[in-house]
């Protein structure tokens, strides 16, 4: 069995969805390495069909509303 390569990180986060994509990108602007291991494809594709309508000022904050918007 080989080992992990390691990477130099201060923060994993666990799922790229909302909440782990919101936080990872927090962090770095805080001057953090951030490493986001992500699931499944499938989830992926979910995860912007079912943000509540009070997660677009985060979005906006974060300086990709209008890239999600534009989004098939």
């Amino acid at each position: 069995m080989s080992t992990p390569a390691q990477l130099p990180t201060d923060v994993l986060i666990l799922g790229g969805g909302f909440a782990g994509s919101t936080a990872a990108a927090l962090l770095a602007r805080r001057g953090l390495s951030v490493t986001v291991l992500l699931g499944p494809p499938a989830a992926a594709r979910t995860t912007a069909m079912t943000l509540p309508p009070a997660a677009v000022g985060v979005l906006a904050e974060l300086g990709v509303a209008e890239e999600l918007r534009a989004s098939p």
